[in-house]
């Protein structure tokens, strides 16, 4: 198996080569009307009905993996929100570690990470 990187500035514009401009076309982020039409005039790519829906496969799939992406990040910023406030409270004398247990909402996961940050 080969792996090839490919660095899309997000810029088509300012490729010189044909073909990462085209690459960057179809990832970036712009209505598929107008990379549509960019394809078409700017790199002579006759819009057939398969190009058309392989086109469109593409871009749903880009934007599917962009917002797996936006929404993984909110979850990481969330917990480590929800941790620092633990944190700050146990730090301040507001609760323990033993209460914040008994409660049962949070995981023995959590806690142990605020322990751990504690030291």
């Amino acid at each position: 198996m080969n792996i090839t990187f490919i660095h899309l500035s997000g810029k088509p514009d300012h490729s010189h080569h044909q073909f990462i401009s085209m690459l960057d076309t179809l990832l970036a982020r712009m209505d598929t009307e107008t990379k549509k039409k960019k394809l078409q005039e700017e790199h002579n790519l006759p819009m057939t009905i398969k190009l058309e829906k392989e086109m469109n496969d593409m871009c749903n799939l880009s934007s599917g993996i962009r917002e797996k992406g936006f929404l993984d990040g909110e979850r990481k910023g969330e917990r480590k929100g929800k941790l620092e406030t633990i944190r700050n409270m146990i730090i301040d004398g507001f609760t323990n570690i033993e209460a914040l247990k008994a409660t049962g909402r949070y995981t023995a996961e959590e806690l142990s990470a605020v322990a751990a940050s504690l030291h």
